[in-house]
């Protein structure tokens, strides 16, 4: 991948191709089509390459990198999930993450003790605004978390999408939200029902409360 990104910094095949291996590579590569123009890095199109290339990457390989990536570079994140937990993690990620570390720097929240769980005030203040509809629906998918038997995340969905249809006109975001602002002090983590499982129900509840605590609940 590397390789095919560096070859168009400076050259082209022709044709608009962008994707291709090293056979092509040396097979196609010609002095006569490297521009005149200077060479320009974009990171951006690198990235976009690189999720490409993760995004065909069967599961049990990206988990595989990624658990090796973690153990030499986030060791103390790896010691603080269990292998059921990471695993999960992998899935929910594989098909947005655009680099390993990613998967290390976007979830933080899941290996952070409760009270050092950092907090988007900002977010808070439009999501969990007292009185709003966002504490009335944490309130409310508190109850229902509170007490599902079954942990997984196709269960959690089945017990949460019906509330959403009942409560916020089936709009499952206006739910999913303040419940992730909740759980993860922020707008953005892995799809919310993965999120919820990874967790584990009485860290889930926990933060919830503390969450509620912090909008005069």
């Amino acid at each position: 991948m590397l390789c095919n990104f560096l070859a168009l910094n400076g050259w082209s095949p022709g044709g608009d191709l962008e994707r291709f291996d090293l056979d092509f590579l040396k097979k196609s590569f010609d002095l006569s089509r490297v521009l005149k123009t200077p060479a320009k890095f974009d990171r951006a199109k690198l990235l976009a390459f690189n999720l490409d290339s993760i995004q065909a990457m069967p599961l049990e390989q990206f988990e595989r990198r990624c658990r090796a990536h973690g153990e030499a570079f986030h060791p103390d994140f790896m010691r603080r999930l269990a292998p059921e937990q990471f695993r999960a993690l992998c899935a929910a990620s594989h098909p947005r993450s655009k680099t390993l570390d990613e998967l290390f720097r976007s979830n933080r929240f899941l290996v952070v003790a409760d009270d050092a769980l950092p907090w988007d005030a900002k977010a808070a203040s439009k999501l969990l605004s007292p009185g709003g509809p966002g504490e009335r629906h944490l309130r409310g998918v508190r109850t229902i978390l509170a007490s599902q038997r079954e942990w997984t995340a196709p269960a959690i969905e089945a017990e949460l999408k019906p509330y959403a249809d009942r409560e916020a006109g089936g709009k499952l975001g206006d739910v999913a939200q303040p419940l992730r602002l909740a759980v993860s002090g922020g707008t953005v983590s892995p799809p919310i029902f993965d999120t919820l499982a990874i967790l584990g129900q009485s860290t889930v509840l926990a933060r919830i409360d503390r969450a509620l605590a912090r909008v005069g609940g």
